[in-house]
Parts: C-alpha cells; structure tokens; sequence
C-alpha cells in the first residue's frame, strides 16, 4: 500500500526515480511456486512488466536485454519460449514498415489471467475459512 507521507524520491533517491520505472504486482512473487517459475523465468517477465506499463504493446528487444544484462540472448529465447510452452505468454512475430523483422510481440494475456485466478481462488478460500469461523449470532434466537 502506498505511504504518501513518505515520497518516492526520498525512498530511492532522486537519481533513481528519475530514471524509467516498472511495475511488477507483488502476486508474481506471491504465486510463483503455484505457478511453477523458476527464478529466470519471473525474471523475464518483469522486463515484460517493463514494457507493458510503459506501452500498449510489449515488444521488448531480446537484444537489448542481453546489452543490459550480459545474458545471452539464446538463454533468454529459451526463458521466452518456456513461458510460451507453459501457456503464460504468446509470441508474434513483428514486422517493421520496411518488412524487417522487428522485435517479436509478447502478449503476458494468458499470464495476467492466470494470475487473477489464483488470487480470486486465494480470495475465495480466505472468505471460507472466516465463515467457518464465524461465530453465529443467535441473540433473540428461542432454543
């Protein structure tokens, strides 16, 4: 939950915060053994987070995350196309005006979904242990 009270700027620093942000929704961390990622593979989707907050699309480039990072932009192939085989992403080729081949578009739909699945099921679980646990209200009740 935000603290207004205490800024951005004073929490990361003004040369920080003036650099591009992302957000990442903390059930990501929360589900990421339910939903079977390995640490890479969370990785690699919060570059796609990245994207998608500052986009309508999410069209990262693979190699300016290898510049970045030093990954090898194999490895990070075969993280994009294990989150595909898992059925969290969908790759699309992309291609520019000039009919090149652009970075490949990556819907994050499917993990999104699966995502509010688990916490609507997380949700529901949590209402069905407080009514279990709820003491009935039997004032006026005759016996």
């Amino acid at each position: 939950m935000a603290n207004n009270e205490f800024p951005v700027e004073e929490r990361f620093g003004e040369l920080v915060t003036g650099e591009r942000w992302g957000i990442v929704p903390f059930a990501l961390y929360k589900y990421q053994k339910a939903l079977g990622l390995k640490i890479h593979e969370v990785w690699f989707l919060c570059w796609l987070f990245m994207h998608k907050w500052e986009e309508k699309d999410t069209f990262p480039s693979l190699n300016a995350l290898h510049r970045y990072t030093g990954v090898s932009r194999q490895y990070i192939q075969v993280l994009a196309h294990g989150l595909e085989e898992k059925g969290y992403i969908n790759i699309k080729q992309r291609l520019l005006e000039n009919g090149a081949n652009g970075s490949n578009f990556y819907d994050i739909n499917p993990f999104l979904s699966t995502l509010e699945e688990l916490i609507e099921e997380d949700r529901y679980s949590e209402f069905c242990k407080k009514e279990a646990h709820a003491t009935p209200d039997i004032q006026g009740v005759q016996l």
